[in-house]
Parts: C-alpha cells; sequence; structure tokens
C-alpha cells in the first residue's frame, strides 16, 4: 500500500511539471513602447445648456494654441452627460464645431446610457497626447536569441508617425457618413 501512494505520488508530481508554461518569446512588435507627452485641459459648458461662454471659449484656443498641435497629435475629449439626449448631442456638435480647425486627430468620448433623472454636469475634459518617440523594450533579452530585439530597434527607428502605431484607425459614425453622402 505505502509502496502504491509512493509510486502515485512520484508519478503525480512528475506529470505536474510538464504542465508549467515556458515564457512565450516576444517579437520585435511587442517590444515597441511609445515615449508620450500629454496634457489635460478642463472645460466648462453653460449651465443646462449645449453653448459654451465665449470667454471658455478663449481660454480652449490659447491652451490649445500653445501646443502647437500638428496630425499626429490626438485630442480625446470627454463630454459631460446632461439631462437629456438632446442637450448631449448640441453638446456634441458644439465641440466639434470648436475643434474642427485643430489638426489634431480627435476622439470623443460620451456617456452612452439611459440616464434621464440626473444631475446634470457641465465641466468636461480634454486630453492631448503626443507620441514623442519610440523605443524597443529589450529587458530580459537573452544574447544569441533571436527574441524580436534587434528588429524592435529597427522598427522604433524606421517609424516616420510614431502615433500611427500605437492609435486605432479613425472611425466615423453613421451620422456623418449620412451627411456626407448627402453632400456628394
Amino acid at each position: 500500500m505505502i509502496r502504491f501512494f509512493v509510486w502515485a505520488t512520484l508519478s503525480v508530481s512528475l506529470a505536474l511539471t510538464g504542465c508549467t508554461e515556458a515564457e512565450a518569446p516576444r517579437g520585435a512588435v511587442d517590444r515597441l513602447e511609445p515615449q508620450l507627452a500629454e496634457a489635460h485641459y478642463n472645460y466648462r459648458f453653460n449651465n443646462c445648456s449645449g453653448t459654451m461662454a465665449e470667454s471658455e471659449r478663449a481660454k480652449l484656443y490659447r491652451f490649445l494654441r500653445e501646443l502647437h498641435l500638428t496630425s499626429d497629435d490626438v485630442l480625446v475629449v470627454t463630454l459631460p452627460k446632461g439631462r437629456n439626449p438632446t442637450r448631449d448631442v448640441q453638446r456634441m456638435q458644439t465641440m466639434m464645431t470648436l475643434l474642427r480647425h485643430v489638426p489634431a486627430q480627435k476622439r470623443y468620448l460620451a456617456a452612452r446610457d439611459f440616464r434621464d433623472k440626473c444631475r446634470s454636469q457641465s465641466v468636461g475634459t480634454i486630453r492631448v497626447v503626443r507620441t514623442l518617440s519610440v523605443q524597443a523594450d529589450c529587458d530580459g533579452a537573452s544574447a544569441g536569441r533571436p527574441d524580436g530585439c534587434s528588429s524592435g530597434h529597427n522598427l522604433a527607428a524606421m517609424m516616420a508617425n510614431p502615433s500611427d502605431s500605437f492609435l486605432p484607425p479613425q472611425t466615423t459614425n453613421a451620422w456623418t457618413t449620412a451627411r456626407q453622402r448627402r453632400n456628394e
């Protein structure tokens, strides 16, 4: 009986040692890491409205102008949730109109829920993200092993527009697409 117990324990432990996973090798693209710079700005809509005061617009334009934005930069615009969907649409249109001449890429984030009896919020946030450079992370790379480190360095050096590699492609919503078709 003891011999069977020792044999069973030994065979289970040997079987389980084969189940440990080795760390998967990292490829060249997995090693790429962007170096980012960010800036934040909180803006305010008029209370219970989809409009913005002229002084607030001036502050927003001054903030964006001082950053010297390019088409490689990204604006992530978080819109505040209002009490009704009509006001939310007005706020989205106001921000799209205000930012249409800014050369940066734009991403609009809005609450997509069905709250009707909520406290109206009037403060939103603009986050500006700029990709400064791309580097290859070769920590833990072993010498002589083809793990993508050299290729990662080469890819990082060849990227003309680093922000293209780390942002999803720009999408359009159905409303914008339908409006464009109508205008053609």
